[in-house]
């Protein structure tokens, strides 16, 4: 009992560890423990790589109980790999089988999957025979899933952070289907993400108070079992809210006041409500000489500023504190440069020390996001304290750290400052080496990428042909001709991150220079080749098939990567994608395009080699969005479309719908200028853009803003936007020296034991 004390103690919070003491790249993500309605086998099991590396599991070996004793399942086969925070799915069947709801390939299947419904147990361990994870204690009911024979089918879904897998709280029971087959009723996440577990908060004790007296609340010891960042919002019952963690407030009335904190994950929230009972002010025994002959050597002071916050503008505040004694602050005044003022109600009074925080619904003062001046005024008119400050940081307060005022990302209403540097995201910019051609390699260069905090830390490049690399230049060499999107994602030392995409095309490898011309010009040629002149045509021609189509322009170029835009004549939509110079065009131009029809990921193009082949025509007319369903979208690749639906899943710039009919991906790419609004599992989105088809399946490419709109969203808790909470630091070396040590100490009492008995 000791041991597992100590290592509660040392093991940073939400992490497994194998029994030598390291954390483990690979966990058990998932099991579907209790089959399904197709078959009593239909049963699977997920790992997940923690790690930003590939992890071969080649010779990696399953078990186990029944009856007591530890069996095998079943060992990887040699070649078997996961790749870098992705999933490896082994199950009964494959995905074609009647026998199983799984609508996506496992990367195993074996018979031999067979799970408890009661004592489960499974254990992984690799190649060298080394334990890397549990999943389960091994008796009674499984920790996770629920199973009711015909009606509910929900998986065992690790959290986020996944914790010890023996113990109940690292496991939660899926309450989503992703890549299970249409009208199934098993809930679960096969090769996917697990679904959300909302924040934990502890209760909010209630408390007693006094008009005019600084009361503390505290939320520090909420907690995401999925290790997400943390949003707060408290609500104190009388108007005022505040979004720290851990906020102070004065009530300025007595009387009984019902309070709420939220806690937010960006996906869920979770909500305690609470109860501060505020009694008058003490009467004092005699009224004080109105006259007090003694010079006051107390102060109030400007102390903390908050002009831009994250989400509302009554959010904003302005902290003043008391120093050398208590202040009277009746008559006393606050004001900023456009002559708002605020005056403090008589009989207020602040005691050496203490804060007094201003709402802006109380002083209606707004401050303004390009620079203020606040004042302090006494009762005499005179100016006490005056603050300016200018180039605003969002989501920050202007505070004063006992010698300077300086810009701090965590808001402290209320209590001592605390000055937390803001940190910015990382800039990613490359650029490309003109010499790209089939079996040649092909410069990328990031050097132009910024961080204003100079704290880059990664450069990850993905080629867009299955193929990645890392560092600030990368080299690689293309195996096929074609168009490709190469992007880079810059990340810094806190996680933050950016991505920039280029798309250009790779020509053909250079002719060998004796071949003579006649052959060179064969080689170019290819037979049966036909014009087509509708975008329908084009659609289902030949590979190099010359193709005049004409149309309205529905993306203009560059909008959704270099040299590409798209166009639709009413009946369908195409891309055309050119490595020449176009000409400026805008959504509803008509023009006609002469090209060759090609092909990328199954979805068709009209390769433009000249630029006098756009001809822009007189005529303008604003492009159809056409409504569609997500399950009959095939023949609508290119076109401009519309899906409306319920938000399942969310990740970055990307999310997908579900409109009844199926899901649809939906990814806003860097080239449009724009974010991803803000949304939530559960919304109701209308999403418009272009359908694209890449080598895992359909997508849809919003071209602006306005292209993403929620027509309901879910009922949610908060309706303030919180303040980011940082998480909380990464392990460091002596944490895994501890529990090292623990581990090999408790071992050593275990033989002990064993050698006395």
């Amino acid at each position: 009992m000791l041991l597992v004390t100590v290592v509660a103690l040392v093991l940073p919070v939400g992490l497994g560890v194998r029994v030598d003491g390291q954390i483990p790249s690979v966990v058990i993500n998932e099991l579907l423990w209790m089959g399904s309605p197709a078959s009593a086998a239909d049963e699977w099991i997920e790992f997940r790589n923690l790690s930003e590396t590939t992890v071969d599991l080649s010779g990696w070996k399953l078990t186990r109980k029944s009856s007591g004793q530890e069996v095998a399942i079943l060992t990887i086969p040699s070649g078997r790999s996961i790749e870098p925070r992705g999933f490896f799915l082994i199950s009964n069947f494959a995905a074609s089988s009647t026998s199983t709801h799984l609508a996506v390939e496992p990367d195993v299947v074996d018979t031999a999957v067979s799970l408890l419904n009661s004592g489960l147990e499974v254990k992984l361990y690799d190649a060298s025979g080394v334990l890397v994870d549990i999943a389960d204690d091994g008796s009674g009911t499984p920790l996770a899933g629920k199973y009711v024979s015909g009606e509910t089918y929900g998986s065992m879904a690790r959290n986020g952070l996944p914790g010890d897998g023996t113990k109940k709280e690292s496991w939660h029971t899926s309450t989503i289907a992703v890549n299970l087959k249409s009208g199934s009723i098993v809930l679960g996440t096969p090769r996917s993400q697990n679904d959300n577990v909302p924040p934990v908060v502890p209760i909010v004790s209630d408390q007693q108070a006094a008009v005019g007296v600084t009361v503390t609340f505290d939320g520090s010891d909420a907690h995401d079992p999925d290790g997400d960042t943390l949003q707060f919002w408290w609500a104190f019952g009388d108007g005022a809210t505040s979004q720290a963690v851990a906020p102070t407030h004065v009530y300025l009335s007595a009387g009984s006041y019902v309070g709420t904190l939220a806690v937010d994950d960006g996906t869920g929230s979770t909500s305690v409500n609470f109860t501060v009972t505020v009694s008058p002010p003490p009467v004092p025994d005699s009224p004080p000489p109105l006259n007090n002959p003694t010079p006051s050597t107390s102060s109030l002071t400007i102390n903390e500023l908050f002009p831009n916050p994250d989400g509302a503008d009554d959010g904003e505040f302005i902290e003043f504190v008391a120093s050398g004694g208590d202040v009277d602050l009746s008559g006393w005044s606050v004001s900023d440069e456009s002559g708002t003022t605020y005056k403090f109600p008589g009989g207020t009074k602040i005691t050496n020390g203490s804060f007094v925080v201003l709402k802006r619904e109380q002083s209606k003062i707004a401050l303004n996001n390009d620079g203020d001046t606040v004042r302090l005024k006494n009762a005499a008119g005179t100016v006490v304290h005056e603050v300016h400050y200018s180039d605003v940081e969002e989501n920050s307060t202007y505070a004063w750290d006992g010698s300077t005022w300086q810009w701090t990302t965590k808001p402290t209403p209320g209590s001592a400052n605390e000055i937390v540097k803001p940190n910015h995201p990382p800039e990613a910019k490359f650029s490309v080496s003109k010499i790209r051609r089939v079996g040649e390699p092909v410069t990328f260069d990031a050097s132009d990428s910024t961080d204003v905090d100079g704290d880059v830390r990664s450069f990850a490049w993905d080629f867009g042909d299955g193929e990645h690399g890392t560092g600030r230049t990368a080299k690689h060499r293309f195996s096929e001709e074609g168009p490709v999107v190469v992007q880079l994602t810059v990340r810094d030392a806190t996680g933050l991150e950016d991505s920039a995409t280029r798309e250009f095309t790779v020509r053909p490898p250079l002719k060998n220079p004796s071949r003579s011309k006649k052959s060179a010009t064969k080689k170019g040629t290819v037979k049966g080749a036909a014009t087509v002149r509708t975008i329908a045509e084009a659609q289902t021609a030949d590979s190099s098939t010359v193709a005049t189509v004409e149309g309205w322009v529905t993306v203009p170029p560059s909008m959704l990567g270099d040299g590409v835009f798209y166009v639709s004549d009413g009946r369908g939509g195409i891309a055309i994608r050119s490595n020449e110079p176009l000409p400026k065009l805008s959504i509803g131009d008509v023009v006609k395009i002469t090209g060759k029809r090609r092909t990328k990921y199954s979805e068709p193009y009209v390769l433009v080699e000249r630029a006098v082949d756009v001809v822009l025509r007189g005529e303008r007319q604003e492009p159809a969005i056409v409504d569609v369903q997500a399950a009959d979208l095939d023949e609508r690749v290119g076109s401009l479309v519309r899906v409306t639906g319920e938000v399942t899943t969310l990740s970055g710039s990307r999310f997908t719908v579900d409109d009844g009919s199926g899901e649809l991906a939906v990814y806003v790419r860097a080239s449009t200028g724009f974010k991803r609004p803000a949304m939530r599992s559960g919304d109701r989105v209308g999403v418009s853009g272009i359908l694209s088809r890449t080598s895992s399946g359909l997508r849809l490419l919003p071209r602006m803003k306005d292209d993403i709109r929620v027509v309901e969203p879910i009922l949610h808790t908060t309706s303030a936007s919180p303040v980011n909470v940082a998480k909380k630091a990464s392990p460091t070396w002596w944490m895994y020296l501890l529990v090292a040590a623990a581990v090999v100490g408790g071992a050593g009492v275990g033989w002990w034991k064993r050698g006395v008995k």
